[in-house]
């Protein structure tokens, strides 16, 4: 008689070096806007002479950007689907620039313009850095998907490798922030880690071009645009899961994080309808 195929084995963005590419510079840049939390304001009162309502006035310099174009540049990156790639490792590598441009070199950069400029420009370069990165995962998954033809990994599996990496960064930024500065200095560590920065933006931009991943539009024309959940949901003959019998089922979940994390992958109106 004749026995069944035994089912391919989904693909996982942890075996694939272009989303792992691309999940460390979303941890990079997270880690380096943590590291402000706790160093920051010290070294803004020594700096500029301020107290502790002007250092903080400084850090919202950096953290109302980030807050607000994260919309934006999940806008850009919808409409552009291409430039994921390339905003992904410029935001991390500029941040990493600006995070060493915060010391004093020269004259003139121990001023609150300069400081708050620099500021300005990391908040916007570290939403560049994390905000394509769920979106850039999926297109990268899809591609090889289709080149290996096994299928593509859930969205589920997605969302949790690039969310650890998110959580990662924002966990050991402050920690580490804190032990770099108290064991080297704030002039040394924020250019050490500024280095790193850049040099990981650089690597991760080599290994997805490399990859093909960088992106044309022609590459992602030949991409699904149809969210892997979707389609998880609507095969032929695929039945309810038990979480969808209950008001925040797996689609609602999904279409909340990506509200929360400004980076809408197209999410069927069916979906996300109460």
């Amino acid at each position: 008689g004749s026995t069944a195929e035994t089912p391919a084995v989904a693909l996982s963005p942890w075996r694939s070096p272009a989303a792992l590419a691309v999940v460390g510079i979303s941890a990079f840049s997270m880690f380096g806007f943590g590291f402000l939390d706790p160093t920051l304001a010290s070294f803004e009162e020594k700096l500029l002479n301020t107290d502790v309502a002007g250092a903080g006035v400084l850090f919202s310099c950096s953290a109302f950007p980030y807050a607000l174009l994260g919309t934006v540049v999940g806008a850009i990156i919808d409409t552009s689907p291409r430039l994921g790639a390339p905003l992904l490792c410029f935001g991390s590598a500029v941040t990493g620039i600006a995070l060493a441009g915060l010391v004093p070199l020269r004259p003139f950069m121990a001023t609150w313009a300069w400081q708050i400029t620099v500021l300005l420009l990391m908040g916007i370069t570290t939403a560049c850095g994390m905000v394509p990165a769920i979106p850039q995962v999926m297109k990268i998954m899809e591609k090889e998907s289709r080149l290996t033809g096994r299928p593509a990994p859930t969205e589920g599996a997605v969302l949790a490798c690039v969310g650890m990496a998110f959580t990662c960064g924002e966990m050991f930024g402050p920690l580490g922030g804190s032990f770099l500065v108290e064991s080297f200095g704030f002039k040394v560590s924020a250019i050490g880690v500024g280095l790193v920065m850049l040099l990981a933006s650089t690597l991760a931009a080599l290994i997805l071009a490399a990859s093909g991943h960088m992106g044309s539009d022609s590459e992602l024309a030949a991409v699904s645009s149809e969210p892997l959940l979707h389609r998880e949901l609507t095969e032929e003959g695929s039945t309810p899961s038990v979480s969808s019998l209950h008001g925040m089922d797996t689609s609602r979940s999904i279409a909340l994080v990506r509200a929360m994390s400004s980076s809408a992958l197209g999410v069927p109106e069916r979906m996300v309808s109460a």
